[in-house]
């Protein structure tokens, strides 16, 4: 540990560098994670217990769009694209 701490000191291209490389592999693994996580069966779009004159969902990719227990007096849009 003191040997990379003391060459990341003296060497600020490759602190730098390490720096970069730590972040884009953050990165990527929370890109992975994000699209693992986004199964259709865990993404909703819930309308619940309210009073409106009109409602509107809008949700791209696959999922469930609920309305439940609304009193919805105009409009209902829901739209799913792709």
């Amino acid at each position: 540990m003191n040997v990379a701490t003391g060459m990341l000191t003296q060497n600020w291209a490759a602190a730098w560098w390490a720096c970069t490389a730590v972040l884009v592999l953050l990165g990527a693994l929370l890109a992975v994670w994000q699209a693992k996580s986004g199964d259709a069966a865990s993404r909703r779009q819930l309308i619940r217990d309210t009073e409106s004159g009109s409602a509107s969902q809008t949700m791209s990719g696959p999922g469930d769009q609920v309305v439940r227990g609304a009193k919805i007096q105009g409009d209902l849009n829901q739209r799913q694209e792709g």
